[in-house]
């Protein structure tokens, strides 16, 4: 629990291995290129987790298909690495076009969904009222909160008030 770097250490050579044993565009090898991107993230590293993360979505809509749950997963974590490096409007726009696609394929009430939608309104809430604060995690719907000094942090947990905002 936690030892992300130790993962790392497994799942980089993993990586490579599966690329050069399975194909750069195995589903396995995906899975496993999106699982680093996730480690990338979890270390802080959003630049590597981007640079997986957004070749990786489109190999995915390439291969699997838009609608395949592995790509639906990698387009909403390439949101959360966009909402950690600070492009707002990308992560929200993805995040909100993973859910419409949930919607449409699992339908409103499956579980992916109504974690998609907790999603996108906590990426959008968080874009609109905290922009110093920083969404650089998540893990089955649970948000990680860093890299904000004591007053930002004090004020992400606050409404915001109207000269905040402005």
């Amino acid at each position: 629990l936690g030892r992300y770097s130790d993962a790392l250490e497994i799942q980089e050579p993993l990586v490579e291995t599966s690329k050069q044993v399975l194909g750069e565009h195995h589903p396995d090898t995906l899975i496993r290129i999106m699982n680093l991107s996730i480690r990338y993230a979890n270390l802080g590293k959003y630049n590597e987790a981007l640079q997986l993360g957004e070749p990786l979505v489109e190999t995915s809509k390439l291969i699997l298909g838009e609608w395949h749950p592995h790509t639906l997963n990698s387009m909403s974590n390439l949101a959360w690495t966009y909402s950690a490096l600070g492009p707002h409007k990308k992560a929200l726009e993805l995040q909100a076009n993973v859910f419409s696609l949930q919607s449409q394929i699992l339908g409103e009430h499956h579980s992916d969904t109504l974690t998609s939608r907790s999603n996108s309104r906590f990426a959008s809430d968080f874009a609109i009222q905290r922009p110093a604060c920083r969404a650089v995690g998540h893990y089955n719907g649970i948000i990680t909160i860093l890299h904000v000094s004591p007053v930002q942090a004090y004020k992400c947990g606050r409404p915001a008030s109207h000269a905040e905002l402005t």
